[in-house]
């Protein structure tokens, strides 16, 4: 497909549904044509029928409607919004929509109005590397809110929704979710729906001495996506489908007694969640214990990185896979399972084994108190001192891990602080608020109210409350504006606390999965690392405190909060897949801990590689902590300090990883050569970071 072609399908895509004036107008336009209240910055701050922001007042539209809008005041205003937010704790959906959507049209009235490039909707210039032509086609696909873009792409037009297209020197070109590595070349777009179609195309590929590259739905950070010269046909997984013609069904049990379930590579975490809840009669309620939160990103994908969710006793999703089918180099279907001797290697493979068509996996629920198939769910909102501060805090965070089932930490960085004179040398991180997610296994009522279940539905405020986090993070890392650092933080926590959060007994995949599709709009850039838990808990104890030191110096010296997002952990256990970070042949507890900052915050380079030196020279560690292999934003050395290009060398967190992986890169080498001869599935990144011939 030409750029010309590329472009025209979108346009069309654009009329088909009424919104032509898409181009031009504001993200939060858009929210209006799906039943929400009107969001003029106008209307919301001298509407009087909004209550909440009637006895706020100290802001009018002129103080929006400027080249310069007055941070301060929009500032001021939101922490008034917060304040009052937590005492009257507004439980109509209805209700929250109104108050979040009238908070959202203000910032987005301020950015606009002052030319700040928002989130999800990427202005010319914005990806330096994609041509200005790009821009057109990139702006109608990002404008709006990714759970809009899903509601209105048909089926047929899903793949648009799966990372960013623009063009390329007049190209097709693509580039990942969070926007790292630099936009790359498209050779020939395939979106097959079968596996005979994936295996003829790869035939076909090899035979002409192409590359060939899957795509899931591009949510990783670094660049193990394909090369930018033209010479790979990328096949995105999106409608794939089983022999049957569906893309999950059941397929009997285990050994162990737990129901099996096969997918296709492309079936979503959120149609599989939404799959379980349909069938639970029938499988008797069983589910995985653990999977990723986010629910957009795609099997194929989430195996291929050894990505993972939270849970005491249980690994990474690769532990739940009982068998895979993969296209190899040849343009052969194989089979791998348990009795395959390249089973371990191929549950976390990067593609380098080939094409994932299906997957079959374990829900292993039942495995562990099958009289307990739910969860209960709470929160806490305590401040951070009191988990981290003190030196009998590495018991309590050991006394917390050991007493639920899953645990999962979020610091947001000032939200606890007051925008109105804000000394960042005197501000005491710990004394900001840390919310912590626990879950407990629990048996369902016999009668009364039942658990909730999990439902794909997007919950519109859930997902304006991301937004808006996302908008007001963006405006204050572009600014500069401290003030507006401070408050977007506090908007964010109060608002998760007082209308998002909702504690109480629900199914599993209603606990894992609590983003409620809203994830997916807050495009960040991260790095997470697994560090073995020692026994007294002063390993995840010190790895937390290390980040919040550098988090308050980074701060204090540059007078810009670059950790605008979140300092997050999880806690799992040990996995059997070759190139899993938490791979380990006895049990162990691995303590998962990352940064995350907006995409494109400025200083997030130095930040990074600051917390990574930190992390890797962290003093009693019984062995040397892993990255995520999807989790680390790629700087090479010509690369500006921004976004990785392919071919511009190794990272030193990529000549870390090949340093501490180095007996698993031994073990998974020998599998890829015999997956894949001739090299049809490498990139060059792949084949310097694993030493491939």
């Amino acid at each position: 497909m030409g750029a010309r072609s590329a472009c025209a399908l979108l346009l069309c895509l654009v009329a088909l549904h009424g919104v032509r004036r898409m181009a031009q107008a504001l993200p939060y336009t858009s929210l209006t044509d799906y039943g929400l209240k009107s969001l003029s910055a106008e209307t919301y701050v001298n509407d009087s029928s909004l209550g909440i922001s009637a006895s706020l007042g100290g802001l009018s539209p002129s103080d929006l409607l400027q080249n310069q809008p007055d941070w301060e005041r929009v500032a001021d205003y939101t922490q008034r919004w917060a304040t009052s937010l937590a005492a009257q704790k507004p439980s109509s959906p209805s209700e929250q929509e109104r108050l979040l959507s009238g908070l959202l049209a203000v910032w987005l009235t301020a950015a606009a109005s002052a030319g700040i490039a928002l989130p999800g909707a990427t202005a010319p210039g914005a990806v330096p590397s994609l041509q200005p032509q790009a821009s057109a086609s990139n702006h109608l696909i990002q404008l709006m809110p990714p759970f809009l873009g899903d509601l209105m792409l048909a089926p047929q037009l899903a793949t648009l929704n799966d990372g960013r297209w623009g063009t390329l020197d007049g190209h097709l070109a693509w580039q990942n979710w969070g926007g790292s590595v630099a936009p790359a070349r498209v050779g020939k777009l395939l979106v097959p729906r079968t596996a005979d179609e994936v295996a003829a195309a790869v035939a076909a590929a090899s035979a002409a001495g192409r590359r060939v590259r899957a795509v899931g739905k591009g949510h990783t950070w670094t660049p193990m996506f394909f090369d930018s010269d033209g010479n790979t046909d990328v096949v995105f997984t999106t409608l794939l489908r089983l022999p049957s013609g569906e893309r999950i069904e059941m397929a009997g049990h285990s050994a162990s007694g737990a129901p099996l379930v096969r997918v296709s590579a492309g079936v979503t975490v959120g149609e599989l969640a939404q799959f379980v809840t349909d069938h639970a009669t029938e499988l008797g309620n069983a589910a995985l214990p653990s999977d990723t939160v986010i629910e957009s990103v795609r099997y194929g994908g989430v195996v291929s990185t050894g990505s993972h969710g939270t849970a005491r006793d249980f690994g990474s999703v690769p532990d739940f896979v009982e068998s895979l089918t993969i296209v190899d180099g040849r343009g052969q279907l194989v089979a791998y399972n348990a009795s395959h001797s390249f089973f371990d290697q191929a549950r976390t493979a990067f593609g380098l084994m080939g094409v994932i068509t299906e997957l079959t996996l374990r829900l292993a629920s039942v495995e562990r108190e099958p009289d307990k198939l739910f969860v209960m769910v709470t929160y806490s909102y305590d401040a951070m001192g009191d988990l981290f501060g003190t030196a009998g805090s590495p018991a309590k965070l050991k006394a917390l891990a050991e007493a639920y089932d899953s645990i999962e930490l979020f610091w947001y960085p000032l939200n606890n602080a007051s925008a109105k004179g804000f000394q960042p040398a005197t501000w005491d991180p710990y004394a900001d608020r840390l919310m912590v997610y626990m879950t407990q296994r629990a048996a369902a009522p016999p009668e009364g109210p039942q658990p909730e279940p999990y439902s794909s539905k997007p919950n519109v405020a859930a997902n304006l409350e991301t937004y808006l986090g996302a908008v007001a993070t963006h405006v204050g890392a572009q600014t500069g504006k401290l003030a507006v650092q401070v408050v977007a933080p506090l908007a964010i926590v109060q608002t998760l606390q007082s209308l998002i959060n909702r504690p109480g007994l629900k199914t599993l995949p209603a606990a894992i999965h609590y983003g409620r599709n809203a994830i997916d709009q807050f495009k960040v850039w991260e790095l997470e690392m697994y560090f073995r838990v020692d026994a007294a808990f002063a390993v995840p104890f010190a790895a937390w405190n290390a980040a919040v030191v550098i988090a308050k110096d980074t701060l204090v010296t540059t007078g810009s909060n670059v950790l605008n997002v979140a300092l997050e952990a999880r806690f799992l256990a040990q996995s059997t897949a070759t190139m899993s970070p938490a791979y380990s042949t006895d049990s162990a507890l691995f303590f998962c801990i990352g940064v995350l900052a907006a995409e494109n915050t400025p200083g997030w380079a130095e930040f990074q590689q600051r917390i990574f030196a930190a992390w890797t020279s962290l003093a009693g560690a019984s062995a040397p902590p892993k990255p995520h292999w999807a989790k680390w934003t790629d700087v090479g050395p010509s690369s500006g300090g921004k976004e990785e290009t392919y071919g511009s060398g190794l990272s030193a967190i990529d000549t870390y990883a090949q340093r501490v992986f180095a007996d698993q890169i031994a073990d998974f080498r020998p599998a890829v050569a015999a997956a894949d001869p001739k090299g049809v599935f490498r990139n060059v990144w792949l084949t310097e970071m694993f030493g491939l011939a």
